[in-house]
């Protein structure tokens, strides 16, 4: 079983981590925003800049390419006891070509806000909207 569960930022002071690859690269930063210990954002971002590595192949693949980047946003903000709002963004690109004769690309924009309210100790609510906005295109 895979549990997948969102991690709010941190709250009390800023923090982050970055990494950088032959391939890849990756950033995150967290913190509080405004009045401490009550609005927090995760920010996040992946790039691939792996192009060099295809041009290293035989001479009927250097005409191909792969490439991706996302970024996403995290906003928590506790109201008080009871109520907690949250919002996330989410955008990225994909895009790989093999030869002329294979290739795909799509970009993707994702855009959420959640309200969580607690009715009781044992009883909460989870309300949210959203958009989502998928685009395929072809590779010349």
């Amino acid at each position: 079983m895979l549990d997948v569960t969102d991690r709010e930022g941190n709250k009390k002071k800023f923090t982050g981590s970055a990494g950088i690859g032959l391939l890849t690269s990756k950033l995150s930063v967290e913190g509080p925003i405004g009045n401490k210990e009550k609005t927090s954002f995760i920010f996040g971002g992946r790039v691939t800049y792996s192009d060099w590595l295809l041009k290293l192949l035989p001479d009927k693949y250097r005409q191909s390419n792969a490439s991706f980047y996302d970024f996403n946003l995290d906003i928590t903000h506790h109201i008080n006891d009871k109520n907690d709002l949250y919002a996330y963004a989410y955008i990225s690109k994909d895009a790989f070509k093999l030869n002329s004769d294979t290739g795909y690309a799509y970009n993707n924009r994702n855009f959420n806000l959640k309200w969580k309210h607690s009715f009781n100790s044992k009883l909460y609510g989870v309300f949210s909207a959203g958009n989502d906005h998928l685009r395929l295109f072809d590779i010349e």
